[in-house]
């Protein structure tokens, strides 16, 4: 049976509790919302570490902050975020808007290559969504991130594989 001097030692527990794990929590934020890529670069770059691991290096399937802090680190995408959270060119040299806002075109660079030599294409963006949207590869994120896309929630329900 609890007496109140009890109840009021539980809830100062649990109050500590609470304010160490806030604690924990804003500064591991505070690491990984350090952790970024900077401008493109054909040097050899650094991959800084910082936890035992990733559960996964999939972007298709990653859905935590431990695996998508390494994941921006080894994977390029058409744009990325500056240290001012712009959008900047990655991939994509440029990008047309049409009028209504509605499609985008996006312009590759020539330079961009797999680590085997071969060249980026639209058709390997276009296999990477296709595979995050497809049920089978059971994506927790896809339909958040890439539901605006015409299509995108047929590919996800199964109607389509396209």
């Amino acid at each position: 049976m609890f007496t109140s001097n009890s109840r009021i030692s539980f809830k100062n527990t649990i109050s500590r509790f609470l304010l160490v794990f806030l604690i924990i929590l804003c500064l591991s934020l505070s690491v990984t919302a350090c952790i970024g890529r900077n401008t493109p670069t054909t040097e050899q770059a650094t991959l800084n570490l910082t936890d035992s691991g990733p559960i996964t290096l999939d972007p298709a399937t990653a859905a935590e902050v431990g695996s998508a802090s390494y994941i921006v680190q080894i994977f390029s995408g058409l744009v990325r975020l500056d240290e001012n959270l712009k959008v900047k060119p990655d991939i994509a040299q440029t990008w047309d808007i049409s009028a209504d806002g509605k499609t985008y075109t996006f312009h590759l660079r020539q330079d961009v290559k797999f680590q085997d030599g071969k060249s980026v294409t639209a058709d390997d963006f276009k296999y990477s969504w296709e595979r995050a949207l497809n049920p089978v590869t059971q994506s927790l994120t896809a339909g958040t991130y890439l539901n605006d896309i015409v299509g995108a929630s047929d590919i996800l329900s199964g109607k389509t594989a396209q």
